[in-house]
């Protein structure tokens, strides 16, 4: 075994310990085998601890005082010898991870072997002078090697625990990503509830159809308009009249296009129409006004109050006061509102008194009305900007061109006489009378 421990030196010292094990092992009788095996299974099922160390001395005394009657105890004495055996061989499950370590078993079960084959001989002091001569050959390199050892453990349980750092460091960070993501999904939760109880109307079907029926040109040649537009301060409002048909709706449905385009702006719409009742009252508009205005807020943590402290919205003074705690921001903020003649007189003057008080808290309004003759409810509000769209509107002239066209190619209309179709875009538009 000397020598093959001699021979193995350039080998990493698991191997040469396993080797050291394995011609152990083959040096035993068979019955002595079976014995090894057995102890290196049960070492393997279960670490050998302090409790065995304790078992094998008095195992030890007890064989001894059987042999050779009652004399010196000898297994105290091997306690320390064992002890370090035992904490080496548990060492293999924490070092190597996972199940027990062969190996580490194999060293416990070898010692355990040996102790016990040494206790049924005779006394050895004879041979102790013989053996302390024969070991200090090997002293030096047992000593060199019991330090490579022992910086190899303390390597890897250094490393065992650095890894163990790691996967506490993930788990740590996994733990507060999972607690942060469950808490902005309750604050999502709540900001959806909130919105919802704003309002839940489609306000941008309206818009959309009503956008789809043409561009207009009017609003280059509008210079209050671009004024409006243009205006950096946070609060001034722009009035468009015209009679029943002026091509008011698609005028504003193009309005909301254009401030879109402006850099660092929020538009918000509402077109009200006959056909749709639900939206012909103060709080439907005003909510959804509402509604889109936070939408643009729901990341931001400075609107968390307002979330929060409103959970139930009752009337139109509701809404107000919510546009009142809108916290300071670097954006502008335009309303456009077309269709409010549609609503009944009530209806109006509620959302009439409601953008007044909103109006100086940073919010541009455009509104759509008929001729002030036909809406008497309209007439004592200041609007700082006031345009009425002309009867000789250049957009129905794009419009009467457009779908004149477009039914004689669908063979709606039939003229036989080219020089007819002129004339019928000219009565057409005479017709119209700006409408």
């Amino acid at each position: 075994m000397a020598l093959s421990l001699r021979d193995g030196a350039r080998l990493k010292p698991d191997i040469r310990l396993a080797q050291a094990v394995s011609e152990f092992e083959a040096a035993l009788s068979s019955e002595q085998k079976v014995a090894f095996r057995a102890s290196r299974s049960s070492a393997a099922h279960i670490a050998p601890t302090m409790s065995d160390v304790m078992r094998l001395t008095a195992e030890i005394d007890l064989k001894a005082t059987a042999k050779h009657g009652r004399g010196r105890c000898f297994g105290p004495r091997m306690t320390n010898l064992l002890q370090a055996i035992q904490q080496f061989a548990a060492l293999g499950d924490v070092v190597v991870g996972g199940s027990q370590n062969l190996i580490a078993c194999g060293v416990w079960a070898a010692a355990r072997m040996a102790v016990h084959a040494s206790a049924s001989e005779i006394a050895f002091e004879p041979f102790a002078f013989v053996l302390i001569t024969y070991m200090k050959e090997f002293q030096s390199d047992l000593e060199t090697w019991s330090s490579s050892i022992k910086e190899e453990a303390n390597l890897l349980l250094n490393q065992k625990i650095d890894e163990e750092a790691k996967e506490n460091a993930k788990f740590r960070s996994l733990t507060s990503f999972l607690s942060e993501s469950s808490s902005h999904q309750r604050r999502i939760k709540t900001c959806a509830r909130f919105l919802q109880a704003c309002s839940q109307y489609d306000y941008r079907t309206t818009w959309k159809q009503t956008r789809k029926s043409g561009t207009t040109r009017l609003l280059e040649s509008f210079s209050e308009y671009q004024q409006w537009q243009s205006d950096q301060s946070n609060y001034n409002s722009v009035l468009f009249r015209g009679k029943l048909g002026a091509g008011k709706s698609v005028l504003l449905a193009n309005v909301v296009d254009d401030l879109n385009l402006q850099s660092n702006a929020i538009v918000l719409y509402f077109f009200a129409r006959y056909d749709r009742p639900d939206g012909l009252n103060a709080r439907t508009i005003l909510g959804s006004l509402i509604r889109q205005l936070l939408e643009h807020f729901v990341a931001n943590r400075d609107f968390d109050h307002i979330f929060k402290n409103n959970a139930t919205i009752r009337d139109v003074d509701d809404i107000v006061e919510i546009f009142k705690q809108v916290p300071p921001h670097n954006q502008r903020v335009f309303i456009v509102i077309d269709g409010v003649d549609e609503c009944p007189m009530e209806e109006q003057h509620a959302l009439l008194r409601a953008l007044s008080v909103i109006q100086p808290h940073g919010y541009k309004l455009c509104v759509s009305v008929r001729t002030l003759e036909q809406t008497s409810t309209w007439k004592g509000h200041s609007f700082r900007f006031d345009v009425s769209i002309p009867e000789d509107n250049p957009d129905i002239l794009d419009y009467v061109e457009v779908e004149v066209a477009r039914r004689i190619q669908e063979g709606r209309l039939v003229i036989e006489d080219p020089n007819l179709v002129q004339e019928v875009k000219e009565k057409l538009i005479y017709g119209a009378c700006g409408m």
